[in-house]
């Protein structure tokens, strides 16, 4: 058994499965028909002026009228009067249902960028709090080059320590040539 209900697109991603084939605008009245089939359950979206009068008789009849199905009491009351006209045999042009779903997304559109707007102002006024507050001061160059030409002085004296220290080891280290050039003429005899 199918069951039925009342929803404004959340999106404007559905396809109406009714007679336009077009895109249910966001914000837009739509019926959903859920059908169970293999264990799944399916639901199909028709735009408002694309229900049929014979979709209309089905759902009196199963539910008893258009204003006890699921959802209807969440329409608005222009929307809710759209439903009920409907019934009673009035049609919407399908031109103004998804010219007021494009109003309401232009509304939401709109309420985001005054939303971005007032959180740009915020983040400028916190900057600007931030450039009055008191900064740290540049570093003195003059003080930095003297502390570095000090680091510079201990630096050279450690390297000519090391330069010292390696004409000790190689002036030591030059009678080992001789040693083993005699010991290799003794092995020889």
């Amino acid at each position: 058994m199918a069951s039925y209900e009342f929803s404004y697109a959340p999106t404007n991603r559905a396809m109406c499965k009714g007679k336009c084939k077009e895109k249910i605008a966001k914000g837009a009245v739509r019926l959903g028909v859920s059908t169970e089939a293999g264990g799944h359950t399916m639901t199909q979206y028709r735009c408002l002026p694309c229900v049929t009068d014979k979709q209309i008789e089905n759902i009196c009849n199963a539910v008893g009228s258009l204003d006890q199905v699921n959802g209807f009491d969440g329409l608005g009351d222009e929307d809710q009067a759209a439903v009920l006209a409907k019934a009673e045999g009035g049609d919407q042009p399908a031109g103004k249902a998804k010219a007021k779903g494009k109003a309401a997304a232009k509304a939401t559109a709109a309420a985001a960028k005054a939303e971005g707007k007032a959180k740009a102002k915020a983040k400028a006024k916190v900057e600007k709090e931030e450039d009055d507050k008191e900064k740290m001061q540049a570093p003195d160059r003059a003080a930095f080059d003297e502390a570095l030409a000090k680091i510079q002085e201990v630096i050279d004296g450690y390297q000519k320590e090391q330069a010292a220290f390696a004409e000790k080891i190689k002036a030591r280290s030059g009678g080992k040539d001789e040693f083993f050039a005699q010991k290799a003429e003794l092995r020889a005899q």
